[in-house]
């Protein structure tokens, strides 16, 4: 349209012509110091394109950086063709003469875009009007939803990242920080968009298994507290706890005057002519039985749990801050008779105290459990303490 409308090429002078609000096209800097030192050596090889605004003003339609260039080394006129058109039919040959050149900027030229779909033009209209599919205006309209980092890269001429690039990454990864660890990787790597893909998927994958163990690293440690930590979590989640507290697991036809001796604080009572112990956090961190309710845990972890932790308290035996060089900080006693009620074999302490080291089963119902410092920092981390 431009070109059928051109007149002679004429000498304008620099300040009679202002550049449009916008080029669809952008230089870096490197590029267009380029530029600036060839025109320098060999002069201006293709004329700028104008067209008249006013009777001595003129607006460049194509060749703002020729025209900065001749600015920038002093020129006073710099040799131009008029064209007679319309600021509307400015936006077009702008667009395809970039476009034609292979230059086109793509913020740029989403940014016209998105101006022509607020006067009310749909995505069809405009692709009509500058040669596109509707898929490609899409495309381009897309781009003003990237994160910034993606688009300078879109910009950039000194990096193979292309448009398909941008729309793989943002359409697959959702973490802004996955996205630009991934376009990173495509400007280092130079990936292609095949491989790029590739790639995500690879990361998509690793990441899944980041979150799976970290799932269960937070269950085994909620589990630890909650069920080892005196059994609290058991005694209130287990299936085999009836609505009055009492475990219906475990049962004896007549009193168990065993347990009610070696265990003064267990609560037995009697119905339906059996005999039954109430569910508590001593009790139920000793239950072999236990069934989490609801399936809120999976039962493979739980056993693997209940092994290591509950069946032989071993996880918290050597993960205790009281645990030092293999005996008790916490418990002492005066008497070494007292030892006769707790496993393990007995120590003498220089200062007088009766210390041991602990039985697993025996740190499994102990209260007084404090989590080492890198396993209290784990917790932290995932949230603090339940």
């Amino acid at each position: 349209m431009a070109r059928s409308h051109k007149s002679p090429s004429l000498s304008i002078p620099l300040d009679r012509i202002t550049p449009r609000s916008l080029n669809c096209n952008e230089l870096d800097d490197e590029t267009f110091n380029m530029l600036v030192e060839d025109i320098r050596a060999n002069g201006l090889r293709y004329s700028v394109l104008v067209r008249k605004i006013g009777p001595d003003s003129y607006e460049l339609v194509d060749g703002e950086h020729r025209w900065r260039a001749a600015k920038q080394l002093g020129w006073k006129e710099i040799e131009a063709q008029v064209a007679d058109m319309s600021g509307e039919e400015a936006d077009i040959a702008n667009f395809k003469l970039n476009s034609e050149r292979g230059q086109l900027n793509p913020i740029k030229v989403a940014t016209l875009f998105d101006k022509e779909r607020e006067k009310g033009l749909s995505q069809g209209k405009i692709g009509k009007k500058y040669g596109l599919t509707q898929q490609r205006v899409s495309q381009y309209l897309e781009i003003l939803t990237f994160p910034e980092g993606i688009r300078h890269l879109l910009t950039s001429r000194l990096v193979e990242f292309s448009m398909e690039h941008a729309r793989r990454i943002v359409g697959t990864l959702d973490d802004p920080r996955l996205q630009a660890q991934m376009a990173e990787r495509v400007v280092e790597e130079g990936l292609s968009v095949r491989e790029t893909d590739v790639a995500m998927k690879e990361l998509l994958e690793g990441r899944l298994k980041q979150e799976y163990w970290a799932k269960r690293t937070a269950e085994l440690l909620e589990i630890m507290y909650f069920s080892t930590h005196s059994g609290t979590w058991k005694s209130e989640h287990c299936w085999h706890r009836g609505e009055d507290g009492y475990c219906r697991e475990w049962s004896w036809s007549e009193e168990p005057t065993y347990w009610r001796e070696r265990l003064p604080w267990l609560e037995i009572r009697e119905a339906d002519g059996k005999w039954y112990w109430k569910a508590s956090p001593k009790t139920c961190a000793l239950c072999d039985s236990y069934t989490v309710e609801g399936g809120e845990v999976e039962r493979s972890l739980l056993s693997s749990l209940y092994f290591a932790c509950v069946e032989n308290g071993e996880l918290k035996k050597n993960n205790c801050s009281y645990y030092v060089g293999e005996l008790c900080r916490y418990w002492n006693w005066t008497s070494k008779a007292a030892l006769l009620f707790v496993p393990g074999e007995p120590a003498v302490e220089p200062d007088g105290k009766w210390r041991i080291d602990p039985d697993p089963m025996y740190c499994a119902t102990c209260p007084a459990y404090e989590a080492r410092a890198t396993v209290r920092s784990v917790r932290g981390s995932l949230g603090g303490e339940p």
